[in-house]
């Protein structure tokens, strides 16, 4: 058996209009719910981004002082490190001064004394009393012969009279290179 429809075309072609309406507002429907649900879901990451980016700005406040601190540290190495090096130049410029005293009364002849003797940074002066001008001179000889000085003058020499008996009085003078020996 067979089924007729005995609805007018007209009418069955605006049904079958109507079911691809249908269609269409359906699929319309279900886009804006996807897209309303894509929207929302979003949304939500971008609440948890933004509040993941408020902890990371959070944090990077809690840093700053302490970036701060680090800082003024670093600052206080580098002092520490120029005052370190500083104390070991001054150290290597450093003269030892017991050597070289001893080596100058060692170089004395034994009939000649010192009466004083003068030190500055580069400097050394000897005043002394020698028996006779040969003496005096055999001291500038020594001291010119002493690794501690670069340069060694009889700066001055004169016939003294020390308890009733003549004797030379001299001055020498003795440089050191400024950076020690």
């Amino acid at each position: 058996m067979k089924d007729i429809d005995l609805t007018p075309r007209e009418k069955r072609v605006q049904q079958r209009v109507s079911a691809a309406q249908f269609t269409l507002v359906a699929l319309l429907v279900a886009g804006l719910v996807f897209l309303g649900a894509g929207t929302g879901i979003y949304w939500l990451r971008y609440q948890e981004v933004r509040a993941d980016l408020s902890s990371v700005e959070a944090r990077m406040a809690s840093m700053a002082e302490q970036v701060r601190e680090a800082e003024a540290l670093q600052r206080e190495i580098s002092d520490i490190a120029s005052y370190m090096a500083t104390m070991q130049a001054l150290v290597a410029r450093q003269v030892p001064w017991d050597e070289v005293l001893s080596d100058v009364a060692a170089r004395i002849p034994r009939n000649v004394w010192l009466g004083k003797v003068t030190i500055e940074p580069n400097l050394v002066q000897v005043l002394g009393y020698a028996p006779t001008h040969l003496e005096a001179a055999q001291v500038v000889k020594e001291l010119g012969n002493s690794e501690w000085f670069t340069e060694v003058n009889l700066s001055k020499s004169e016939l003294y009279d020390f308890a009733g008996r003549q004797v030379v009085k001299f001055l020498i003078t003795a440089y050191r290179e400024p950076a020690g020996r």
